[in-house]
């Protein structure tokens, strides 16, 4: 068993890190993979922005040139700037059933953040807030939503093994067909509305969204500038951000709350693709995209990937204004099943929104930290 650095200026070797989760997964009927063209550009040192302002390096583990694992390696500097730290980012983690094969991983891992001169790990956490992180420690039985993490369960006994504990959880829930918001819920809506004027900016077309798309990235980060992974996206990370977004997403979904002319704040939801990217095996061509159109078409799952209000609107009823618009787009559109995702256990305010309108939490993701 060896682990090395791969090249990822070669196809072979990237095809190798890229491609390894779906044999891992092969059996496994819960796990979605990603879509792999975006992966291939993760790893692109010259078409990803990361690598304009940072450095990272990826490794596999091997056995008779066999892949029996990987993990990514992050230098972020414009986030060890922004909070004063020499943090690194492990990402891209996933290994067969072996301790050793963990364990070499992660002392690959290890060393390199040394000899970077950074002092702590952190993860998992890849190179856009995009890639959605954690590893999934509770909720097993149910399927992966679209690009979100789904591993096997021995995972995070291996990095507790490795030296790391928890930082903080996240929760991730479900509404199903036929719940309804509460009276209650509607009244805070309306009354918001009365007293501060809130009103709800809806898009007809993807060119009317991506014409909103500067002003909405400029409230997304003051949205979550007080989250501990915040830091200032360069223009081209949110011009990939938002072509990422727009790729998949579907403009009546999407609600943004206004105080006057002014962003208050966004809900954010896209149809969820996971069964059709399972068909297409994560690949676009040369039938991936019939499936994922398929996916599309069938609506049975929505995903709400973030609800985010800026500081000076929290607590007035903005979110349930959200909700309340929200709704009947949804009964409207068919959708059967709403996946509300990866809420983190101390933000105590949109935890009290999603049980206020009636989240059943039924998983459980996990980021973790250890000391170099």
């Amino acid at each position: 068993m060896q682990v090395r650095q791969i090249n990822t200026r070669r196809a072979q070797d990237v095809e190798k890190f890229v491609r390894f989760p779906l044999a891992l997964y092969r059996d496994c009927p819960q796990w979605a993979p990603p879509l792999l063209a975006t992966m291939r550009r993760s790893l692109d040192r010259a078409r990803h922005p990361f690598y304009a302002h940072s450095e990272a390096d990826f490794f596999v583990v091997e056995s008779a040139d066999v892949v029996l694992g990987r993990i990514g390696v992050l230098n972020n500097q414009s986030y060890n700037r922004y909070h004063q730290r020499r943090t690194g980012f492990f990402c891209y983690f996933d290994v067969v059933d072996d301790p050793s094969a963990a364990r070499a991983l992660f002392d690959a891992a290890f060393d390199w953040m040394r000899a970077h001169g950074l002092n702590e790990a952190f993860g998992p956490h890849a190179l856009l807030k995009l890639d959605r992180g954690g590893v999934l420690v509770d909720g097993f039985a149910h399927r992966a939503a679209m690009g979100i993490a789904y591993n096997h369960a021995y995972y995070d006994r291996f990095l507790r093994d490795a030296g790391f504990v928890k930082e903080f959880d996240l929760l991730s829930g479900r509404l199903d067909e036929g719940h309804h918001l509460s009276e209650r819920i509607r009244e805070i809506s309306e009354n918001a509305k009365a007293r501060y004027g809130f009103h709800v900016k809806t898009f007809a077309t993807k060119k009317e969204l991506r014409a909103w798309t500067p002003r909405i990235a400029t409230a997304y980060e003051q949205a979550y500038r007080d989250f501990a992974l915040y830091y200032p996206r360069t223009d081209a990370e949110r011009a990939l951000i938002a072509d990422e977004m727009l790729s998949v997403a579907d403009p009546s979904l999407m609600k943004v709350v206004l105080h006057g002319d002014e962003i208050a704040g966004f809900l954010f939801a896209f149809p969820d693709l996971a069964d059709g990217l399972r068909r297409a095996g994560g690949e676009l061509w040369p039938l991936g995209w019939w499936h994922l159109r398929r996916a599309w078409r069938q609506r049975e799952w929505c995903d709400i990937t973030h609800v985010g209000l800026l500081p000076e609107f929290r607590g007035h009823g903005a979110s349930f204004v959200l909700y309340t618009e929200l709704e009947p787009t949804l009964y409207s559109h068919g959708y059967r099943h709403a996946d509300v995702q990866l809420i983190q256990e101390d933000n105590r305010l949109s935890l009290a929104d999603m049980e206020a309108i009636g989240v059943a939490w039924y998983k459980l993701h996990r980021v973790y930290r250890r000391a170099l």
